[in-house]
């Protein structure tokens, strides 16, 4: 008998083609479980790392919030710094303003004059005046003298000649400071 007929041969072609296929697939997978496996291995890999990463993010966030926090209190202290600052230089500028006007009164400015060129009030600059401009003697007042006997001078006295008396102090003045 003759085997090789081309139906048995068609059969034992197909049979061949049909174990081909079967293995390929098999093969095929295979590859593709070992794949599998990999991707699974990687995605718990990434998992892990993005837990670490939004870990450390939440500590990014924690030291971000405390540096806020730390920035607005410096922010907090430098605008009390500045007010300070601001009050100081207002304070220095009057202490200049009143050394200038103390020293415009000793010179003999008038009060005005010194309001007018320092900018302080007229009632500050009279203050100044009475208290550091030069003295303002009364001209009854300058007549007498006190003499090194204890006797008062009269460089014009009433009859023109000058004179001695002990009849006490010289007259007071009103304006005298």
């Amino acid at each position: 008998m003759n085997f090789l007929t081309p139906t048995v041969i068609l059969v034992i072609l197909l049979l061949l083609i049909t174990v081909g296929l079967w293995l390929q697939f098999a093969l095929l997978r295979t590859r593709m479980s070992n794949r599998l496996g990999r991707l699974e291995e990687r995605l718990g890999e990434n998992e892990q790392v993005l837990d670490l990463q939004l870990k450390r993010l939440g500590e990014v966030k924690d030291q971000n919030d405390l540096l806020i926090e730390g920035t607005n209190a410096a922010k907090i202290i430098m605008e009390a710094l500045h007010r300070d600052v601001n009050r100081l230089a207002d304070g220095v500028r009057g202490e200049v303003g009143m050394s200038k006007a103390i020293e415009l009164a000793r010179a003999g400015a008038t009060k005005e004059a010194v309001a007018d060129e320092t900018g302080i009030s007229l009632a500050e600059a009279e203050a100044i005046d009475t208290f550091h401009g030069k003295k303002k003697v009364c001209r009854a007042r300058q007549k007498y003298t006190e003499g090194a006997d204890g006797y008062i001078w009269h460089p014009t006295g009433q009859s023109g000649r000058r004179s001695y008396s002990q009849h006490g102090k010289p007259p007071q003045c009103p304006l005298t400071f």
